[in-house]
């Protein structure tokens, strides 16, 4: 099954819903498995706290593949990498050139949920650059006239 790709989040509360959420589990099934109350995870996802211990954000990582580093950035503790986009692209075109479609299979379904995410977010990104940029260049015509493509 592929990962569903973390839509663009502004905060902790936001990605620890859609996490939840994927992972198909209630607030109180997270909130026994991160070993806080059901109350606390309804915090965390409004945005009533706004930093959760070290010890709950690691659990999150395990429990719903929030990474920590990922956690940390939403929360403004640490600058966003910005080598992973290239370092992800090139992990994506060394599984895309792997010979054997059940080899690119087992390698991506091997890649922790977090780094599929990841790759998925930054695929949607350049999709979406492009087609703005596709857009840009070919306008829409007036009804009744054919567009011409140059």
């Amino acid at each position: 099954m592929l990962a569903m790709a973390e839509p663009k989040v502004a905060s902790l509360g936001d990605a620890v819903l859609f996490y939840r959420q994927r992972a198909g589990l209630t607030q109180e099934q997270l909130a026994e498995r991160l070993g806080v109350s059901r109350e606390a995870v309804r915090k965390i996802e409004t945005g009533r706290t706004k930093r959760p211990s070290n010890k709950t954000l690691r659990r999150l990582e395990d429990t719903i593949g929030l990474s920590y580093r990922r956690a940390l950035e939403l929360m403004g503790e640490v600058e966003p990498d910005p080598d992973q986009d290239e370092r992800l692209g090139v992990l994506l075109i060394q599984i895309a050139a792997l010979p054997d479609r059940e080899e690119r299979r087992r390698a991506w379904q091997n890649l922790p949920d977090p780094v599929r995410a990841a790759i998925l977010r930054l695929a949607q990104d350049v999709l979406q650059d492009t087609l703005q940029q596709l857009q840009a260049g070919y306008p829409e015509s007036s009804p009744g006239q054919e567009q011409q493509v140059t």
